[in-house]
């Protein structure tokens, strides 16, 4: 029931930390935009619906879509299927089987616009939404959670390629190949050291000129 042409449905848990207006700019060509499922969830949907692997499960808690007849029945559509389900304790099976039949042009936001920092992961850029629970809500499990505050302050630490785990914590490991000791040992561990010491040398030499 929106009133806008479009719209970005974002899940209570969810901490927006910069600026989304991308994801309305790709709705100029694609009638829903919306991120994979990388929880360990998501994959095990996969043998429940007759829908080919290769289709994955996306992530309902970041939802950019614009207005018009087609996506107002898909909704409908969507709605019909979650509570037809003998068991619905998550919406994102009946969005993947409803998506799979329809006939909308499908944007994949990445993973950036929905950060399940909760499991593993890999970034490029700066996160835009952090989808995890704060900690301070009181609710069953909140202690369980990471909190989010931290998760910004340590994956958007640096903006460079990186993974993060949960192993102790909330651990940020970025490509290093980037400075120049990386290069080094990248450019020894495929060519060796003899040709590390000749690139070395004519780049001083080029250097001095």
């Amino acid at each position: 029931e929106t009133p806008y042409d479009r719209t970005i449905f974002l899940d209570t848990d969810t901490y927006v930390t910069d600026d989304l207006s991308a994801a309305f700019e790709v709705l100029a060509e694609f009638d829903i935009a919306v991120a994979h499922n990388s929880s360990p969830e998501g994959r095990d949907t996969h043998e429940m619906q007759s829908i080919p692997e290769t289709f994955p499960e996306y992530n309902t808690g970041v939802l950019a879509y614009r207005s018009t007849d087609r996506t107002d029945a898909f909704l409908e559509s969507w709605l019909q299927a979650y509570e037809a389900a003998d068991e619905h304790p998550h919406d994102q099976p009946s969005f993947r089987d409803t998506l799979y039949r329809s006939n909308l042009r499908v944007a994949t936001l990445p993973p950036e616009y929905n950060c399940l920092f909760r499991y593993p992961g890999y970034v490029v850029g700066p996160v835009r939404v952090f989808h995890g629970r704060l900690q301070s809500v009181d609710g069953p499990g909140a202690g369980q959670y990471f909190d989010i505050e931290t998760a910004v302050e340590r994956i958007n630490a640096t903006t460079a390629n990186r993974v993060f785990t949960q192993l102790g914590g909330i651990s940020v490991y970025t490509n290093r190949k980037d400075t120049l000791l990386g290069r080094a040992r990248m450019s020894a561990r495929q060519h060796g050291y003899r040709h590390l010491l000749r690139e070395g040398i004519t780049e001083l030499r080029d250097g001095l000129r």
